[in-house]
């Protein structure tokens, strides 16, 4: 799978690889690739090539707008006041649980 990747790869990126026909199947050929790559890559049958080199030929990618300072400054806030709430909540559950500890120390 990496070779037919990498010589994909060579073929779009180098523009002295645009051959005619016969030498464009005679560098496939020269390649150690199964019948079904060799005949998908030669008959430019992407869909083939994506199920044989279990590959997707649609990715999506987002960019999501940067948000202004004083949206920031206003979620550190939050974040700081949730920070607060959950020590004070994980002290109180460590308080509980020392307490269910000693009870059961002393029965």
């Amino acid at each position: 799978m990496i070779n037919v990747i990498r010589f994909l790869e060579e073929m779009g990126r180098n523009a002295d690889l645009r051959l005619d026909r016969v030498d464009f199947e005679t560098i496939v050929d020269s390649n150690d690739f199964d019948a079904e790559t060799r005949d998908a890559i030669l008959k430019n049958d992407n869909r083939s090539l994506e199920v044989l080199l279990n590959a997707r030929s649609k990715i999506v990618c987002m960019i999501m707008p940067a948000e202004d300072d004083e949206e920031d400054k206003d979620k550190e806030e939050e974040n700081e006041d949730e920070g607060t709430k959950k020590n004070d909540s994980e002290e109180e559950n460590a308080n509980f649980i020392r307490q269910i500890k000693q009870l059961s120390q002393a029965s």
